[in-house]
């Protein structure tokens, strides 16, 4: 079966990314939780997918931790898939973590799949405060380099998409056309902010 994969780091709008692969008829997933508690850090990517391997084969439409980092595993194991890499830019994404990782109150110990996205590039972390930001943006516009190196001259295969605006703005056209899919009847843009559901227009 051919999958589709979110490969942006988390807080680029994977979320949103889920809602929209849903409503164009993919059984998609965002964040797969409850498999988090059976990583540790030292399992290679190969270990990782085995321990994935159910929800892998159970869905169609990928998101989030653990998946950005784990791009090149995934296309030998299922070719032909499609990978979206969403982007923003660095500055809003951090401050986007600090609030997500309440970073102005406290230190932030990764969870077992952040530590797997972030030490996919050095130097290696196991947490993140105020002070750490430029490692932390650092690691993110390396990911973006990288992705986009792996998938050069590959536009079938990559889709880069910026809920924001600009070149990768976001459009169902674009999305339809790159999933092959028939554009939803709804075409608002899901947009989820903290614990609601807000539509772009």
């Amino acid at each position: 079966m051919k999958k589709i994969f979110g490969i942006g780091f988390h807080k680029t709008g994977t979320r949103s990314l889920h809602y929209a692969l849903t409503r164009v008829g993919i059984n998609s997933i965002h964040w797969p939780f409850k498999y988090e508690n059976q990583i540790n850090k030292n399992m290679s990517h190969k270990e990782i997918l085995e321990v994935l391997a159910p929800c892998l084969k159970a869905y169609e439409g990928f998101n989030d931790v653990p998946f950005p980092t784990l791009y090149a595993e995934l296309e030998r194991i299922y070719p032909n898939s499609k990978f979206i890499l969403t982007e923003r830019d660095s500055e809003s994404w951090w401050q986007s973590l600090i609030s997500h990782w309440y970073l102005l109150e406290k230190t932030y110990l990764l969870a077992s799949f952040e530590l797997i996205q972030y030490n996919s590039y050095e130097p290696y972390i196991t947490k993140a405060t105020l002070n750490d930001k430029d490692i932390f943006i650092n690691k993110f516009e390396k990911h973006n380099q990288t992705v986009r190196h792996y998938f050069a001259n590959r536009p079938d295969d990559l889709l880069i998409i910026n809920w924001k605006n600009g070149e990768y703005a976001f459009s169902w056209e674009k999305l339809c056309s790159f999933l092959k899919v028939d554009m939803p009847e709804d075409k608002s843009v899901p947009h989820y902010r903290g614990r609601e559901i807000v539509e772009w227009d």
